[in-house]
């Protein structure tokens, strides 16, 4: 019964990395195009 118990937390502790993952890779993603498309702005601007 331990050994499923473990394979559960291994599983759970995984989930929840990788979702937490995703979540700090995509807020990154919006912050890199925000960014760009400030940069844009401020060429076609300047």
């Amino acid at each position: 019964m331990a050994v499923i118990e473990e394979i559960l937390l291994l599983y759970a502790k995984e989930r929840y990395f990788f979702s937490f993952l995703h979540v700090y890779v995509g807020c990154r993603a919006n912050e890199r195009s925000v960014f760009v498309e400030l940069q844009a702005e401020s060429v076609e601007q300047g």
